[in-house]
């Protein structure tokens, strides 16, 4: 950028970058007067009462921990959203309108990757005691879809035999909230009821 106009076609033509009534000429000044280091003269007394002007340059030390602080800052979410912490989904199959049920199949999706787990469920109610069977999946949060973040869509899905009718398998989804601790997920909700919430 220049100001002039051009003279020639044919010539070269002569401009100067930004004369000292320019806005970049005022904003580059600014600059420098800001950041340049200043020149400190002090004055020395030599022997025979010879007195000498010495100029020397420091250096501002523009806040380099406030610098510092911010790139560590910068580093830290890097590394947050980098991590190779896996992401855990937890799917709430609730059984109590299908207590005579014998096998199920548990499956979770999330963004290319798919866990699943079959579950006796008659010896699931033993050691559970009751009738809401849950599972756990982790999930790796590099995947070759990009990493996994807050927003991405799960789904998960019951199969099961005895589940007929209507179709024999229930699916919901959810977006993923959290990337420190499990994302919770009900698959079932029997008479049509939510009984349960993130």
């Amino acid at each position: 950028m220049y100001e002039g106009d051009i003279k020639s076609i044919t010539a070269p033509t002569e401009a100067n970058l930004f004369k000292a009534k320019s806005q970049v000429y005022n904003k580059t000044a600014t600059y420098y007067n800001m950041y340049s280091k200043p020149k400190v003269t002090s004055f020395d007394t030599l022997g025979n009462n010879t007195t000498i002007m010495k100029s020397t340059t420091t250096t501002i030390n523009l806040s380099k921990s406030n610098i510092k602080q911010d790139n560590q800052n910068a580093s830290n979410a890097k590394d947050e959203n980098n991590s190779n912490k896996p992401i855990q989904v937890k799917i709430i199959v609730p059984m109590e309108d299908r207590k005579d049920t014998k096998k199920i199949k548990i499956m979770a999706m999330l963004k290319g990757q798919v866990k699943s787990e079959m579950v006796d469920v008659q010896k699931e109610f033993i050691i559970i005691e009751g009738y809401t069977i849950t599972r756990t999946f982790a999930f790796d949060r590099n995947t070759d879809m990009g990493p996994i973040q807050s927003g991405d869509r799960f789904h998960a899905c019951v199969i099961g035999k005895e589940l007929y009718p209507p179709e024999g398998s229930e699916c919901e989804k959810r977006l993923i909230k959290h990337l420190d601790k499990p994302n919770a997920l009900a698959t079932r909700q029997p008479g049509n009821k939510c009984i349960y919430k993130n």
